[in-house]
C-alpha cells in the first residue's frame, strides 16, 4: 500500500466528502478555497458534491451530474466523473466509487475535461491515466481501512 497517500474528510456543512490527498499536503478542494481566483470554483464543487452526497447516486447519474465508469479504464476500478455546471463552464472532478454497499465516492482531483484540444470529444488520456492510479491507491486505502473497522 502506497504510505504516501491518504483519504482525509472534507466538511461541507453536515457532510463530509473524501479526498484522496497526498501526505504533508492539503486537499485539492482546500486549495481551491484558499485562492482567491478558485474560491468560486471551490464553492461551485462544494455545493455539487453537498448534493450528490445528500441525494444519492441514482439521483446524480439521473441528473447527469455523476457520469460513468468512464470507458478506457480497467475494468477492477471503478472510476466516475462528477459534473459541476455553472453558466458556461463545467468543472470535473475525476471520482472513484469504491466497492462497499454504499458505494462510497473518493474525490481524486479536478480537472479539465472535454474542453482541451487534446481532448476532443473526451477526457485527457493523461488525466484518465492518472485517474486509475489514484483510484487503485484509493482503492487500497478503502479496502485498508474496511479491515481496520
Amino acid at each position: 500500500m502506497r504510505e504516501d497517500y491518504r483519504i482525509v474528510p472534507f466538511g461541507l456543512g453536515g457532510v463530509s466528502m473524501l479526498v484522496l490527498t497526498k501526505v504533508g499536503s492539503e486537499p485539492f478542494i482546500k486549495e481551491l478555497c484558499t485562492n482567491g481566483k478558485t474560491r468560486g470554483d471551490a464553492s461551485l464543487i462544494a455545493r455539487s458534491v453537498k448534493r450528490l452526497l445528500i441525494s444519492g447516486q441514482e439521483w446524480g447519474f439521473q441528473s447527469g451530474g455523476l457520469k460513468g465508469p468512464l470507458h478506457g479504464v480497467r475494468g477492477e476500478i471503478a472510476l466516475y466523473e462528477v459534473r459541476c455546471a455553472k453558466k458556461r463552464t463545467v468543472l470535473r472532478l475525476m471520482t472513484y466509487l469504491h466497492n462497499d454497499s454504499e458505494r462510497t465516492p473518493v474525490f481524486l482531483f479536478e480537472f479539465k475535461g472535454h474542453q482541451a484540444s487534446e481532448s476532443i470529444g473526451g477526457i485527457p488520456p493523461a488525466d484518465l491515466r492518472r485517474g486509475e492510479d489514484l483510484a487503485v491507491i484509493a482503492r487500497q486505502l478503502m479496502k485498508a481501512k474496511g479491515e481496520q473497522q
